[in-house]
């Protein structure tokens, strides 16, 4: 890590020495600093110098970088398994919901509703039970599907 930091500054001051800058004052009296002299303008090359810090020593950031962006993965990942974990309940209750409205639908349709008992007969559901399941169907379905 130290390398690369080092080496960074290196480079960046070396790039920085082979640069000229040169001020220059318009007739507006504004002043100027390119790398090139503009025509028309008075002034002259200047030498730029870096300011070393203010404790003489170049050091490393004390920041983790790699420790930070693992931190951030690991947040992505959970947030991504919550949505992912809210976007299934979701699917799951719209599929009940879709569910106890067909058998709503099918309650309230006025035929006749054959279901197989535990001995494997056929019997017909009567109107009592029928309005007694679809008064408990619509209130299951006015509570989870909104």
């Amino acid at each position: 890590m130290r390398f690369v930091l080092v080496l960074a500054v290196t480079l960046l001051a070396s790039g920085a020495l082979g640069q000229t800058m040169h001020k220059c004052v318009d007739a507006r009296g504004v002043t100027h600093y390119t790398d090139r002299p503009l025509p028309g303008c008075k002034g002259k090359e200047v030498d730029i110098q870096g300011q070393p810090p203010i404790s003489g020593t170049l050091s490393a950031p004390k920041d983790d970088f790699r420790r930070d962006d693992r931190d951030y993965q690991r947040r992505k990942i959970e947030e991504d398994r919550i949505r992912e974990a809210q976007r299934n309940t979701s699917e799951k209750q719209n599929r009940e919901c879709a569910q106890m409205q067909a058998e709503l639908q099918k309650m309230e349709s006025g035929r006749r509703i054959a279901r197989v008992d535990e001995k494997g007969e056929l019997s017909y559901l009567e109107d009592e039970e029928r309005n007694q399941r679809a008064a408990k169907l619509q209130d299951e379905i006015a509570l989870k599907c909104r």
